[in-house]
């Protein structure tokens, strides 16, 4: 898939899924899917709107992960995760790691959220973003904010996404 869609540093996530069993994007996308809707609240509730079940499956269909527009989800690994197949999964992370610690810091971005507080995980985050990292406390790096929640799959409600959206908003000052 990567190569059919021209082997880009970032993929549109829609054009990414076209050949998926779930149509997460288009306009017959029903509900939103799991892990995406959490982040999804948390953007939401950092714009000031309230993450809506029809907020939420319309910023899926229409902007999320999209190209040229406000957000990116970008995996750590460069492999896919099948689920009861073994796979390398830290093949390339470390260059994973550089490339985007160095896109973080050209780009400047508003905020990042890195999900996992799993030592695995842990240890790249740190190596992104250059700076010890603890969970659900805000660190200011360059002009980004970095935040290290718990994973989105996790049993954290609503109210927990759209808080750290809602502290996100604050901390810069989008208000």
């Amino acid at each position: 898939m990567w190569t059919a869609l021209g082997r880009g540093e970032l993929l549109d996530i829609a054009a990414h899924h076209e050949d998926h069993d779930i149509d997460w994007f288009g306009e017959n996308a029903t509900r939103p899917q799991p892990t995406w809707q959490k982040l999804i609240w948390l953007l939401l509730a950092f714009k000031g709107c309230e993450p809506s079940a029809e907020a939420t499956l319309a910023y899926q269909k229409g902007h999320l992960g999209r190209s040229g527009d406000e957000s990116a989800l970008i995996e750590i690994s460069s492999l896919p995760a099948k689920h009861g197949v073994v796979i390398p999964r830290e093949l390339f992370r470390k260059e994973r790691e550089m490339l985007i610690a160095k896109r973080m810091r050209q780009h400047e971005p508003r905020f990042l959220v890195f999900y996992s507080p799993a030592p695995t995980y842990q240890k790249s985050w740190v190596a992104i973003a250059g700076v010890s990292l603890t969970r659900d406390v805000p660190v200011v790096v360059g002009r980004t904010v970095c935040l290290m929640t718990y994973h989105p799959n996790g049993e954290r409600s609503k109210a927990y996404w759209a808080e750290h959206g809602r502290r996100l908003r604050t901390l810069i000052g989008a208000d």
